[in-house]
């Protein structure tokens, strides 16, 4: 997640991204990840694949929903994983 500061102009990075390149060096946190395969599962399945560099990297910016995408808690290990999909959770579905 950046933000743009508009009265510079400057960006500020709150942890928690993949870049694909290297056009923000400089404004990076060591919780960025920059000009890395994020392992994805195939062409367009985003899930990610054991070793990803994305696994609880992500940022918990007060916002998140319980549930990921495929509907499996959105948090599982040490922090929330980059992406729509969390890693190694299991289903809440069917639980009370």
């Amino acid at each position: 997640e950046y933000t743009i500061l508009a009265a510079n102009s400057s960006v500020v990075s709150a942890g928690g991204n993949l870049v694909g390149d290297l056009s923000l060096d400089g404004q990076l946190l060591p919780t960025d990840k920059q000009n890395l395969d994020p392992l994805f599962a195939g062409s367009g399945d985003y899930r990610l694949t054991t070793g990803s560099p994305c696994i609880d990297m992500g940022v918990d910016a007060g916002n998140l929903t319980a549930l990921d995408l495929d509907g499996n808690s959105r948090v599982f290990g040490a922090a929330v994983d980059m992406g729509a999909y969390e890693f190694g959770s299991s289903s809440l579905q069917g639980y009370s």
